[in-house]
């Protein structure tokens, strides 16, 4: 009976298809207002995005829309009111740019509990710009090397230790090594995701607070019914973006009560902590959201470019050897191990 059933909608499905086709060389379909009609693309794609949809189920975006550009070129139509861009040209413009007025995608407003990620209006959002950017001078950077080179080693040695047992899963520890990085960069202390095998919690709750925030984009209501079940299992998981703001409020109130207003240590919250008697700037609910923003933000960008770039390396062997002759000539300070970023940021490769 079932396979009889999906049998039919197979068959309504290819049918549906060849109605769409014979309407679109009747010409019928290209009299509709469809804005993007004439940039490359598949045709189902000018008619709906929410084909798209069933492929990011699959875990196959990436893969069908890096196939589209192989077949359609470097801007490719995937929805109805949206572009794909696969060219470093277009990036300086959409994204660069200081006075770029492009709008952030709907998406974003269902993305995180407000902040700099999910200003959609550029002027507010150049506005909230202002108040962070102080925090990610270079010198601000550099100041946060020490406790950066502590977690680097922690990556060696856990990588060094496992590899003796077969493959390394390198994309795990890269990720456990970015989450560290953030978490001390922002909240103060790691998540001690490089001292044991498995991930932390915190970790789960990520990847489960970004599908949450899609379905509640997509399917508001059904979002807000599951929400109402009283399986704890659905409970926990649409309750995993409460989970991720707790500790980011926790964290920082407890940096608050560990080095005060002034502190001494030297990483990025410090630039943005308001002093007692300040006016101006976040106030300290901003903060702990724009903390808890950033930690996740940093985590998977910052894991998937070394994932990828030790990738390529993998495939270069005589990019190693540059790359190892060029470091050999770098003196390395006594006290870390690890080459200063001063020392880096000049080398030819």
């Amino acid at each position: 009976m079932y396979t009889d059933w999906n049998n039919h909608l197979h068959l309504l499905a290819a049918s549906g298809l060849c109605i769409v086709y014979v309407a679109w060389r009747a010409n019928l379909l290209r009299r509709l207002p469809l804005p993007l009609r004439h940039v490359p693309g598949p045709l189902i794609a000018k008619l709906t995005g929410n084909w798209l949809l069933f492929i990011e189920l699959a875990g196959k975006r990436t893969t069908t829309v890096h196939a589209l550009h192989g077949k359609y070129g470097p801007v490719v139509c995937i929805a109805p009111n949206e572009l794909s861009f696969n060219t470093i040209d277009a990036v300086e413009t959409i994204y660069a740019s200081h006075h770029s007025e492009f709008r952030k995608a709907p998406w974003y407003a269902n993305m995180t509990r407000g902040g700099v990620f999910n200003m959609r209006d550029p002027a507010e959002h150049r506005q909230r710009r202002k108040l962070l950017n102080h925090a990610f001078s270079q010198q601000s950077v550099n100041e946060m090397e020490p406790h950066i080179h502590k977690h680097v080693r922690k990556l060696v040695m856990a990588i060094e230790k496992r590899r003796k047992d077969g493959p390394v899963d390198a994309r795990h520890w890269f990720r456990m090594f970015a989450f560290d990085v953030a978490g001390e960069s922002f909240l103060g202390k790691p998540f001690g995701g490089l001292d044991c095998d498995e991930a932390p919690g915190y970790v789960a709750d990520l990847d489960s607070a970004f599908i949450v925030w899609d379905l509640q984009g997509r399917f508001p209501i059904l979002t807000w019914l599951l929400r109402q079940s009283p399986s704890k299992k659905l409970q926990h998981f649409f309750t995993a973006d409460d989970r991720i703001y707790e500790y980011g409020a926790d964290a920082f109130k407890d940096y608050l009560q560990r080095y005060g207003r002034s502190p001494q240590r030297k990483d990025l919250l410090t630039k943005l902590i308001r002093k007692e008697d300040g006016d101006g700037g976040l106030t300290d609910e901003q903060i702990s959201g724009e903390i808890s923003n950033l930690t996740f933000a940093a985590t998977d960008t910052a894991a998937i470019a070394l994932t990828y770039m030790f990738w390529e390396l993998a495939q270069h062997p005589e990019l190693q050897d540059k790359l190892r002759e060029e470091l050999r000539k770098i003196p390395l300070p006594p006290a870390s191990g690890i080459p200063d970023h001063k020392e880096l940021v000049n080398l030819p490769s």
